[in-house]
């Protein structure tokens, strides 16, 4: 069973899933610059489980993603999602990038312009992660950059024999679309999802 993480990174988002064949897929990144600190423990019974209420202060304890897949022994990502291009969206892309191996690169077809104070900051952002963003967004190889839109079909997005295609397919499209609509709920920003694709397919292997 595919395996579905939602990691706490503060104001941006940051998905991984890791599917049954073995890739992963990694929606978006925030905190991936920071420092992790570790949570105080709070002891309680089982009684007081079901009252507790209020601000358990989960944004003061950021993970970061880039450590997270460190943990669970992530050897590559075989498609990366940039649902929109904000900041909060890719903190800390350059030290993934730098870190692990990514396969495919999916965007928007945007053409937005990302201003920076005279020390390459942008608030907390980085120009660093902005400047690995357009690399990648202008990769024909290692990784393969993509643009693909709702209701587009190619190949490994649903990765099953013919036999089974037949059967299941609607249902393959339809856990695909769920994650790009998934992705694009994250948004604030206009996307141009909802149109044709270029680009051809994921790149299957290295």
């Amino acid at each position: 069973m595919a395996k579905i993480h939602f990691l706490n990174v503060d104001e941006g988002d940051c998905s991984i899933i890791q599917h049954d064949n073995g890739k992963v897929t990694m929606i978006d990144i925030c905190c991936g610059n920071v420092v992790e600190r570790q949570p105080s423990v709070v002891a309680f019974s089982n009684e007081s489980a079901n009252t507790i209420k209020g601000n358990f202060n989960m944004k003061a304890y950021p993970t970061n993603p880039v450590e997270y897949i460190k943990r669970w022994r992530m050897s590559s990502i075989f498609r990366y999602i940039q649902t929109h291009p904000d900041m909060d969206h890719m903190d800390g892309l350059k030290n993934l990038a730098n870190t692990i191996s990514i396969m495919n690169f999916w965007d928007t077809a945007n053409t937005k312009v990302q201003s920076f104070d005279e020390h390459g900051n942008c608030g907390r952002y980085k120009k660093e992660d902005w400047d690995c963003y357009q690399r990648l967004r202008n990769s024909v190889d290692n990784p393969k950059s993509l643009i693909f839109y709702d209701g587009t079909v190619a190949k490994y997005f649903a990765d099953i024999s013919n036999e089974r295609a037949d059967k299941i397919s609607r249902v393959g499209r339809g856990l695909e679309r769920f994650f790009v609509c998934y992705s694009l709920l994250c948004s604030r920003a206009k996307n141009p999802f909802l149109r044709r694709c270029r680009n051809g397919d994921d790149k299957s292997s290295a």
